[in-house]
This record gives C-alpha cells, structure tokens and sequence, in this order.
C-alpha cells in the first residue's frame, strides 16, 4: 500500500510497488487514488511535481514511474561505480 505520511514513506512506498510487475503498479496508484483522492495527488505534485489531476491512472502511473525510475537507478549506477574504483 502507498503511503502518504511523508516524503521519504511516500517515495519508498512507490519504489516498493514498482518492483513488482507493471500491472501491479498500476493497480496500486489506481488504488491510491480512490482511497486518497486529492490527498494522493497533492503528494504526487509535492514529491514528483507531477500534476496526475487530469490523468488516467495508465498515464499517470507511466509519468510517475519514470520519475521514480531515475531514482531506482541511481542507487545501482553509484554501487557499479564503487566496484570499479576498488
């Protein structure tokens, strides 16, 4: 389940629900959004200055997952880069 209690909570939580499959993810900012309502689309814009408002949940969980892809990543390409230096 998402969690909106704080920024850190809140972006884990999507980290967490993308690991699992893409349907999966979209199930969980589908349901995200009719638990939370504005509140969850007031913490998307305020963690990922993405305005999800207007969106379908396809195209909202596409533009929230390309934020937080880069943030997958990151963590990954710093561990690589690690390892060669040693």
């Amino acid at each position: 389940m998402i969690s909106l209690d704080s920024k850190d909570a809140f972006l884990r939580s999507l980290k967490e629900a993308r690991q699992n499959s893409y349907s999966e993810f979209i199930d969980q900012i589908e349901l995200a959004k009719s638990i939370y309502g504005k509140r969850f689309a007031e913490k998307v814009w305020e963690c990922l200055s993405i305005n999800i408002d207007y969106m379908g949940n396809v195209e909202g969980a596409n533009k929230i997952e390309e934020k937080i892809s880069a943030m997958l990543l990151k963590p990954l390409n710093e561990n690589e880069n690690e390892k060669i230096d040693e």
